[in-house]
């Protein structure tokens, strides 16, 4: 604004001048006013001096107009950038939120209220096949930081950081349930294998204590610590992503209704049965009971609804 400013005065300044050129010394000597004089020196300048004054202007108009329309067409882009990151980021949090939901009803349908460690052998084997690890451009969400807020709170959109780690702690889980799986599959090989497990129908039970002192023993703890943290973590991810995709929905449609766009932004609301946890446990507490009956009593350790597997299954 102030160069322009600056740039009308010289023009002023300039026409002024172009004027003052073709005012005679005469009139300058006779008691005339200042628009006396402007109107002499007016009627005294050539037709062609005014046909280029008339182009330079129209050309000086529309340059200032080119400007003015190329910022505004910059800052429209700009805008539709935006909103195409936040909803292309909002569609893959809403897809890893479902992902997880999935999976989450899987193993839920299984441990149904179970407060034992049992528990964890109940969901051996979620998922079939390898679900892929996403990425976002967190980056592209640095417009919604409000530079003005001293404290930028975890769950909201304007903390781009924080998104790029749920987005991460999302991929951790689908690490973990990898994981989970290859150990489940080892645990049932050898639980076949050992020929100690007891098996009717579709249920199999087998005698922990069978194992205390051997690495199945060691991979039964494993098992059941990781299958807990899994159940935990999967919840915390819930709620994170839950929160920022909501979050970003509102700020999305605040930012297109401040900036006065037609385009109507994504909207995100969660199911609360999504947020329900199974009931908690002391899990160190109750492998240190489970390692305390095997020393002493050797008690059975019951599965139940655990899928008798073919050696087809197991490879």
């Amino acid at each position: 604004m102030l160069q322009r400013i600056i740039l009308l005065m010289t023009l002023l300044m300039l026409v002024g001048i172009s004027i003052s050129l073709f005012i005679s010394p005469e009139i300058f000597n006779k008691p005339n006013s200042i628009f006396d004089i402007l109107r002499a020196g007016m009627r005294n300048i050539p037709a062609w001096f005014g046909a280029i004054a008339g182009i330079f202007g129209s050309t000086l108009l529309s340059y200032f107009y080119a400007l003015d329309k190329q910022k505004r067409d910059d800052l429209k882009k700009e805008h539709e950038k935006n909103i195409e990151s936040a909803s292309k980021i909002l569609i893959t949090i809403a897809g890893c939120i479902e992902q997880l939901k999935s999976i989450k009803h899987v193993y839920m349908r299984k441990i149904e209220n179970q407060t034992s460690i049992q528990r964890s052998f109940r969901s051996m084997n979620l998922v079939y096949g390898e679900l892929t690890a996403v990425s976002i451009d967190a980056a592209s969400l640095s417009f919604l930081v409000k530079p003005k807020e001293k404290i930028v709170f975890h769950f909201t959109a304007s903390n781009p950081v924080f998104i790029q780690i749920a987005i991460g702690q999302y991929n951790d889980i689908l690490a973990l349930m990898k994981e989970k799986k290859a150990m489940s599959d080892r645990l049932i090989t050898t639980l076949y294998e050992s020929k100690i497990g007891a098996s009717q129908s579709y249920n199999i039970s087998f005698e922990p204590s069978y194992f205390f002192g051997k690495k199945t023993f060691h991979d039964i703890i494993n098992f059941i610590r990781l299958s807990e943290c899994f159940f935990k973590t999967v919840d915390e991810s819930i709620d994170t992503l839950s929160s920022i995709a909501m979050d970003l929905s509102r700020e999305m449609k605040l930012y297109v209704k401040e900036h006065n766009f037609t385009e109507k932004f994504l909207s995100y609301e969660n199911e609360s049965h999504i947020f329900t946890r199974p009931p908690k446990i002391d899990v160190e507490r109750e492998i240190e009971a489970l390692v305390n009956r095997c020393m002493y009593r050797g008690d059975n350790f019951d599965i139940e609804n655990w899928p008798i597997f073919t050696a087809s299954t197991l490879k």
